[in-house]
Parts: structure tokens; sequence; C-alpha cells
């Protein structure tokens, strides 16, 4: 009896040492959690001293709302905070000092709790001092690439030749993500600076159209043995000059990887990290010749051609966004760069002469939220004088400076100058942004704000496009409607927000502004009035593209949570989007309606025949779409495949069939009396209306929309089915037909980034979506970069095939398939419907998911579902519990089909 007591004892302590270790494990994995604000158990507490070196990095816009929680949760760390990459760990460092790049010494205290940040975790510092060096021991690029290990995190100055280019991402989506870029290499032997500024708007436009690691080597040149790449998270000028270039030296692995990778995203790998060595710039001294004044240079032009100038002048012109540009053709770009255009000066004659000014250009990564902006003040410069012909061919002969630097140091009075010097000046600033392919600039001055204008959420604005008709104020009046709502916006932040986004004089401050720009716009909008009535529908009805692709974005935004939209911005929730929908959904009505009789009005009959001349009206997209593919045709054969085209053969006949169109087009509008480029044009009351369904429309050479593909299709069924002919002639037509428009959009599909499944829902019947593949009936991709938009209950879904399995992003939960389906507007997997959303299930089951997988299951599609829960061992000891769930995809009701614990969970309760 006794022995069988003992038995049963033993048995017991077992059990109670099994649980504690369980419960000691889960307690430890506790401490990587961010700990609750409202709460103040188990809050942050201080471990230890500890003293740490580092390349130091500015803080991005995805960790500040985590940073905000994590201060929340102890109110006294310091305000300011940066990223420290030591050797052996990446840190978020609190801090008393504003710190953003730099070799960082930290002395202070580890806090108890990780932050985690994407695919990592940060340790957390609370500094008690931090001392931070910008400028390094001398060293040559030859020392550093021969003994790397002994450089390693290193500050060193090296006397070299630094070129490099930047870019901005900024997709403009609403989340608030937004950060600079620039990447570079510093060499001893620099190449002709020619090559570097030649038709520099071409070029930057090419680099952001595809801003790789490709085309900024390509425009950076070739590079001698002896070399090293550059990169920082600033924003800069594009910059090709001799330079005294601080930099740390980084090894491309470990904490510098998890740094770029988690700050970076798939479109923009710019950062060599497949390098041995990377320098990260933190401080650069271009090596330039002090000048007296413009006029010393523009006068002595052998002296200065080549060489790089520091000068301090007056300027006035401005920048122009070509993100923003191209938003205006309806698409939504999420990179920029500026291409500035400025006009300097130091003093005028009487009469102004050509000598007094010299033109300035250049690009760069700054941000900006509109098309053009203007420029003027006072400014000191720096940049290579170049001939104004390197530029532009069409600028007037005479010299130019390629920016590399500029900053503001007082005001310009513009209105105490001459006349006859107001006059040539704007005539010079207008004609260079001309021929950078910018803006005319607008002669309104804008508010004085001095502090950085945030991201701006795309917007809904029903103003008409009035450039074209009335390039002046009613051109501003959109921009001041635009301005205005952003200030809106601004005002409802609280006064310690406006501090933080760089407004000090806080919400009286953006009152004034507001003020300034009601009355503007009250003293314009009489006079614009008159030419919206004469203009707007055909205006607006141009930009029909746009409006659809902002009734996607606010639809999406409909599906958010209220919490989600007021971070975004909008601050009475989804009434207020919803309101901002019924008034597009009713403009792009009324504008379907126009564009329905304007595509009739574009019908003209040739010998009696009704013949459809609209082709040549899209002559310019002709032109746009043959630069695009000689573009692509510049490209490897292995960056072409992976785009998920066949390679540079399929490119070359693309461009020879799109040259052939071009001909085509030119010869018929030559013999219609138009110009080139312009089409046929083609009365509406001269010749009886045709539906478009009973025109023949020219086959696409490349489509840009399922529409277009729609549009030719119908039309091409409707003319063999009139045939009189035999059935089976009519049937091998309609499938050679059926063989086009299969080839049409598995071209569409290679031309875009994002496909939208409501785009091709009248053309293909099922989407299948696998590991490295995309199948739209019979046409298909190779393609690992691809991203399918669709949607289950009302809520957008992004869909991607990566190489192992296809990914489900829903706000932000990533759902891992083995393939999906989108049939019949409805998600499949397997051969079994999807009617869930992950969202749907968090809500209901009111669970945090770690890792979702969607698959088929016993004939069902299921979510498995993997989750921590917390819960108590004995009643008292908080545990994490790993949870795994399978829940029912096919029903709209939650029904959790199948739950699983650890073998020891009857220990616990919740």
């Amino acid at each position: 009896m006794v022995n069988k007591l003992y038995v049963f004892l033993g048995l017991v302590v077992l059990v109670f040492g099994l649980s504690l270790a369980v419960a000691q494990e889960n307690i430890g994995e506790e401490s990587n959690i961010i700990p609750n604000a409202t709460s103040r158990e188990g809050l942050p507490s201080e471990e230890g001293n500890v003293t740490l070196e580092g390349a130091a990095f500015p803080v991005p816009h995805s960790l500040k709302d985590d940073i905000s929680q994590y201060r929340r949760s102890m109110p006294e760390l310091p305000v300011n905070a940066f990223l420290l990459v030591a050797k052996d760990n990446l840190s978020l460092v609190f801090t008393h000092e504003k710190v953003s790049k730099g070799l960082a010494t930290v002395e202070g205290k580890k806090l108890s709790y990780n932050l985690p940040w994407k695919n990592t975790e940060l340790s957390v510092i609370k500094a008690d001092t931090v001392s931070v060096r910008k400028e390094g021991d001398p060293a040559t690029i030859n020392d550093i690439l021969s003994n790397p290990d002994a450089y390693r995190l290193e500050l060193v100055k090296l006397d070299t030749t630094l070129r490099q280019v930047s870019t901005l991402y900024d997709p403009d989506d609403g989340s608030g993500i937004e950060f600079p870029i620039t990447t570079g290499v510093v060499v001893n032997s620099p190449r002709n600076p020619v090559d570097f500024v030649d038709d520099m708007s071409r070029k930057v436009r090419e680099f952001h159209d595809n801003p790789s690691r490709s085309v900024a080597d390509r425009l950076l040149g070739d590079t001698p043995r002896q070399h090293l790449y550059t990169f920082n998270f600033q924003e800069d000028f594009w910059i090709d000059s001799k330079a005294e270039v601080n930099g740390i030296v980084l090894y491309p692995q470990g904490t510098v990887v998890d740094l770029i990778e988690n700050l970076e995203t798939s479109e923009l790998e710019l950062v060599h990290t497949d390098k041995n060595v990377l320098l990260y710039v933190v401080k650069t001294d271009m090596k330039a010749t002090h000048v007296t004044s413009v006029n010393e240079i523009t006068t002595h032009s052998k002296k200065y051609m080549g060489k790089v100038v520091k000068f301090t002048a007056f300027g006035k012109g401005g920048t122009t966004s070509i993100q923003e540009m191209i938003k205006k053709s309806g698409k939504y770009p999420p990179v920029d760069v500026l291409l500035h255009g400025v006009v300097a000066w130091n003093s005028i004659s009487v009469p102004p002469e050509r000598n007094d000014i010299i033109l300035t250009t250049g690009a760069s990564s700054h941000h900006q939220d509109r098309v053009f902006a203007p420029v003027e003040g006072k400014f000191n410069y720096i940049g290579k004088i170049v001939s104004s012909k390197q530029v532009n061919e069409s600028l007037p002969e005479g010299l130019a400076l390629i920016t590399y630097a500029r900053n503001k140091t007082g005001e310009l009075d513009y209105e105490k100058l001459p006349e006859s010097a107001k006059e040539m000046i704007k005539r010079e600033y207008s004609n260079l942004n001309a021929s950078l392919g910018g803006a005319a600039p607008i002669e309104i001055s804008t508010p004085k704000e001095t502090a950085p204008t945030p991201t701006a959420t795309p917007t809904a604005t029903p103003t008409p496009t009035l450039q074209s008709h009335y390039p002046g104020k009613c051109t501003q009046l959109e921009d001041l409607i635009e301005k205005k709502k952003h200030y809106e916006r601004l005002y409802n932040l609280s006064e310690e927000e406006l501090e933080e986004k760089g407004y000090s004089k806080g919400r009286e401050g953006i009152k004034k502004v507001l003020e300034k720009l009601e009355e503007r716009i009250r003293n314009i909008k009489p006079e614009c009035e008159n030419y919206t009535n004469y203009t707007a529908y055909t205006n607006r009805c141009a930009e029909l593209e746009d409006l659809i692709v902002k009734k996607k974005h606010y639809k999406h935004l409909y599906s958010l949570s209220e919490e989600e939209l007021k971070k975004t911005g909008y601050p009475q929730g989804r009434e207020e989007v919803k309101k901002i929908l019924e008034k597009l959904e009713e403009r792009i009505r009324e504008c379907e309606e126009v564009r329905s009789r304007v595509i009739q009005g574009n019908i003209s009959r040739i010998n009696g025949t009704p013949k459809y001349t609209n082709r040549c009206t899209q002559l310019k997209d002709l032109i746009v779409k043959k630069k695009h593919y000689k573009h692509l045709y510049n490209l490897s054969d292995r960056e072409l495949k992976k785009r998920g085209d066949k390679g540079r053969e399929e490119v070359k006949e693309i461009l020879e069939k799109l040259e052939e169109r071009i001909r085509e087009c030119e010869e018929i509008t030559a013999r219609s009396g138009g110009r080139k480029g312009q089409g046929v044009n083609v009365s509406q009351e001269r010749y009886p209306v045709v539906k478009p369904s009973n025109v023949s429309i020219t086959k696409p050479i490349v489509a840009e929309s399922g529409r277009e593909i729609t549009d030719y299709y119908t039309s091409k069924i409707t003319t063999i089915m009139k045939k009189e002919t035999n059935v089976e002639q009519q049937v091998k037509e309609l499938k050679e037909l059926r063989n086009e428009v299969d080839k049409l959009i598995e071209e569409l599909i290679k031309s875009k980034d994002e496909i939208n499944t409501e785009e091709v829902d009248e053309l293909v019947s099922k989407v299948k979506i696998k590991p490295g593949k995309i199948k739209a009936d019979n046409a298909i991709v190779n393609s690992t970069n691809k991203t399918i938009i669709t949607k289950v209950n009302k809520k957008n879904l992004t869909i991607k095939p990566t190489k192992l399995h296809v990914t489900i992003q829903e706000g932000k939960y990533e759902i891992k398939a083995p393939e999906i389906k989108v049939q019949n507007k409805t998600l499949v997997v397997g051969n079994s419907t999807v009617k869930l959303t992950a969202s749907d299930i968090v809500e209901k089951t009111k669970v945090e998911p770690k890792d979702i997988e969607l698959k088929e299951e016993n004939a069902k599609a299921v979510y498995k579902i993997k989750a921590d829960e917390n819960r108590k061992l004995f009643g008292f000891i908080p545990v994490k519990v790993e949870k795994d769930m399978t829940v029912d995809a096919g029903d709209r009701e939650v029904k959790v089909l199948k739950e699983k614990r650890p073998w020891w969970s009857f220990l616990t309760s919740k």
C-alpha cells in the first residue's frame, strides 16, 4: 500500500515539474511581446547596463505606430528614437537627442521587452548618453577591399568620386509609408561626366519607370575594378562629383540585411546586398570651386565648363513630380522622382541680358504631392556646369547647372524686379520646364508654410481638368482645392501630432493657411465657372479611367474598420468614404454616357462604308507604347523572363507591329487633312450615329486594359456572325479569334504588375494562380511578381504567386495556399468555394492568428489557423498556449470544425 502511495506521489511531482517547465518557457516567450499599455502588469523594465556602437538610421514610417504604442507602456521613455545596427544586434534606441545618421556610441539600459518588426525583432535600449560621429579616419577604396574585416562598422573618409541616383517610395495609398532610397558608387577613376547629364529628363523617367538595380547601374555607368557600392535612406539629389565621402563600412549580411529588407519593398531592390562590402554614406562634401556670381560663370564659360561650382543666387522656377504627372492618366506608380527647373541670377541689368542668368536643373527624391510646385527665394547652389544643349537640344545655346545641392537662405521680392527682367525670367524657366517635360509654372504664390507636406491620401475631387482651356487661374483652382482638403485634414490632428509632422505653429498656423486658401478660391472660382460650363463634361470624361481607379481605392477604404479609417485620415469613418463613393459613381455614370456619344462621333463614312477611325486618335498612345517596349528591349532576357515575357525577340515583334500601326495611322491622318498624331476629325452631325458594336475595331497590338480587348472581341464576333458563310467556317474563325484574345490577355497580364479580375470578367471564365504561374483560361504567364486583385464578401484580396506557394493578402493578414482560382467572381481552392475571409474569422473568434493557410480538406474549403491563446496554468500561472483551429471557409457563418491544443492544456483554464 505504501509503495503504491509513493508511485502516485511521484507521478504528481513529475506532472507538476513538467507543467512548470512549460510555463517558464511560455513566460520567456512573452518577454518578446509588447505589453498592454492599459495594464500596469508586465510593463517593460530595465534589465542592465549596455554599451553599443553601430550605424544609426532614422526610424521609418512603418515603425512609428509601434513605437508610440511601446512608449505608452513606458511614458518615461525619451521622446526621440533611432535604429542602431551593431555587429550582431539590431536595436531601437530611445534618446533625448535627435539622431538621424552617423556612427553612434550608446550607453544606457536594455529593456525587458523586444519590439517585433516584420521579419525580425528589435532589442530596445533606453539611452543615458549618445555620441554620434559623422567624420571618419582617412582610408582608400583599396584599403577597404583588401582587408574588409578590419573596416567592418568603421567610419571612414574617402577622397573619391561619388555617383548616385535616388527615388522616393511613396505609394500614396493612405498607409503613411514613405521613404527615399539613394543608391550609388564611389570610384577612383571617374568616367566622362557628359554621359551622366545628357538628356537627363529621359534618364530620370527611365529610372522612375523601372527603379531597379540594373537600370541604376546602367545610369551610373561602367565601374572600374576598385569601387564600393553606396546607399542611404535620405532625400537627395542625383550626383556625379568628386567628393569627400564619409561612410560606415557594412557587411551586407545579418542585421544589415534585416534592416534593408524590412525597409525596402519587392519593387525597390536597389541596395546591393549581394556584394561583399557596402558603404552607408552619412556625410558628403563635394569638391566645388567657389564662384562670386552667376555673371562670372556665364562670362568665363570655358573656364568653368565641366567644373563643380558653388555660389549664392536668387532663383525662380519649380519642380515637377513624375509620379503625380503619370497619375493624371489614371495610373498610380508607387515611386517618385522630381525634376528641377529653376533660373538663377544675382543682379539683372536693364535691359536684361542672357549673361545675367543661368539655367539650373537636376533630379531628386524630395517629396511632392502635386504635379508642379513653385520654387522661389535665395539659395546656396552646388552643381556641375554643362552646356544647355546637353540638358536638352530644344534649349538655346548657353550654360546650365546640374544641381547637386540647393539650400534656401532667404526670400525673393520678385515684384520689385523690372518688368523686362520678370518677362525674361518667366520665359526662361517656362522653356526650361517644358524641355524637361514638366508642367507650366503657376504664377499665384502658395501659402508660406515651412513644415514638410505629409503624404496626401488620394482624393475624389470633382473639379474638371481645365489646363488645356484655361491654363492660368483655373488650373490653380484644382491645386487650391486639393490643398484646402489637405490642410482641413491637418486641422483635425492634435497639437502633438502636428508638431511631430513638423508644423511648429500648430492648429493656429494651419487655420491661417486655410483662411488664405478659402479667400483665393473665392476670388478665382467665378472666372473659372464660365469655362466649366463649356468644358466640364468633355474634360472630366477624359478622366474616366482615373475615376474608376479612385472608385476602387475608396471601395478598398470602405472595407476597412472605423478605427483603421480614422488612422488613415478619415475622422468620420465609413460614412465619409461612402459619400465620396456615391459622388464618384454618379460622375462615372455621367461620363460613360458622354463617352458613348464621343465614340459614336468618331465614326465616318468612306465610300459609303462606316469606318471606325478611333485607332488613329490613339496615335499618341501607340507612341507611348512604342517607347515602353523600346525600354523593355534594352533589358536582358533574364530580366524580361522575370517579368513574365519570353525574351527580347518577342518584344522586337511587338515593336515592329507598333511601328507599322503608327505609320498606317499617320497616313490616314495626313489623307484626312489632320496633323500627325491628331487622328481624324469626324463631325457627329454630318454622319448618322452608328453604335460601336456595329463597327469593326482594329485589333490592339498590346492592350492596356481588359475593356480594350472586350471591345475588339465583341466587334469581331459580330462581324463573324454576320458573314454569309457556312457554320464550319464561322466556327473556325471564332476559334482563331479566341486564340487571338488569349494572346492579348497574356500580353495584358505581362504588361501589368496588378490585374483586377473585374477587368477580365467578360473575357475569361477562370483565373488560376499557382506557384510561379498565372493562368487565365488558355493564357499562361510564368511569373512570381504579379498581383491579382479580387473580392470576397466585398473585401479586397491581393493574390501573388511565389515559387513555393500562393499568398493571399487581406489587410494585415497573409494567407498561404497551394493554389487559388477566381471563377465566376468567386474564390475557389481545389474545387470548393471560399465564402469567408480571414478577417471575418478573426472578428468572430477574437483570435489573433500568427499563421493562416487556406486549403481543401475532405472536399471542403478550410482555413488552418495557428494562434496563441492566453490561459492560466493551475488557474493562476499565466501561460501562452498554441491553438490550431480548422475553420469552414465555405460557409458564410464562422464554424470552427476542429480545435487542437498541446496535451498538457488540460492543466490550464481561460
